[in-house]
């Protein structure tokens, strides 16, 4: 099928149907001056519940359980490898555009929070009980019928709000691929 005759059919604000989703990804502070790593491997499905959707806007609350494997350790020249775990959810409003009716392309952006744990962390952040926010902005392809590849960047923070010690945070910018479809 090719994308001219995908144009007039599902977009992602065809219908009032919800979206499914499913998004790989990988996290580092690479591009952060901080003295210690913490990468992570992101597996997140996704349900998008439609809230509004409106000539070439649309607003979803996006559900975003994840169940990630993270390598933690101080100074990044000296990098010593600890294996963790996290889980947790997200939740938080997406923004999507389209640039024009019958668009093969959308353009989104979301922020989000949620309760985590996190088997460890470098020294400057406790284990345990954390919140994780989020903010990313990405793009969506249609490549088959109700069909979407989806592309987004993003930065990523943890702490624990204060509830126990060390908690200076973790940062971390975020890659992400994946599908989202439409049942």
């Amino acid at each position: 099928m090719s994308v001219r005759s995908l144009q007039g059919s599902n977009t992602l604000f065809d219908a009032e149907k919800h979206k499914l989703g499913l998004v790989i990804g990988y996290a580092n502070n690479l591009f952060f001056d901080l003295n210690y790593q913490y990468r992570i491997v992101l597996i997140q499905p996704q349900f998008y519940y439609s809230l509004l959707k409106k000539d070439f806007l649309e607003l979803d609350l996006l559900f975003q359980p994840q169940f990630n494997t993270t390598v933690f350790g101080e100074e990044k020249s000296n990098f010593s490898q600890n294996p963790g775990i996290e889980f947790g959810l997200n939740v938080g409003p997406l923004v999507r555009i389209k640039p024009k009716k019958n668009a093969v392309v959308s353009y989104y952006a979301s922020i989000s929070a949620g309760p985590h744990y996190i088997s460890g962390a470098p020294s400057r952040q406790s284990s345990g009980f954390i919140f994780s926010g989020n903010a990313f902005g990405g793009i969506n392809i249609l490549i088959a019928e109700s069909l979407f590849l989806d592309l987004r960047a993003g930065y990523r923070h943890i702490s624990n709000a204060g509830i126990k010690e060390p908690n200076a945070g973790v940062e971390n910018t975020v890659f992400n691929i994946g599908f989202i479809f439409i049942p």
